[in-house]
């Protein structure tokens, strides 16, 4: 079985989380853990790259993360967990 681990993390908790439940999965026989980010909008690379700030390092170390694709989402064999950061701050596993 695939697990295929997408998140989208801007102050690096939900990809603390993420990476949680990757080395929690990686732990059970059998399963195929895939974790993957959400490409950020390019504007908002532009803007995190001249501000330098907190952002821009939690972007930095995303880097190595590939970005999750279509081909990735369309795996009929794999099973899937969303993570994302609502508007007040409550992180949500789907």
């Amino acid at each position: 079985m695939k697990l295929l681990i997408v998140y989208h993390s801007i102050y690096g908790h939900v990809q603390t989380m993420a990476k949680a439940v990757q080395e929690g999965a990686q732990e059970v026989v059998g399963i195929d853990v895939v974790l993957r980010r959400v490409r950020e909008f390019s504007d908002y690379v532009q803007h995190i790259e001249a501000e330098k700030g907190y952002s821009y390092q939690i972007y930095q170390s995303q880097v190595s993360i590939p970005e999750c694709t279509l081909d990735d989402l369309r795996d009929r064999q794999t099973n899937y967990t969303f993570s994302e950061q609502s508007e007040r701050g409550r992180n949500h596993m789907r």
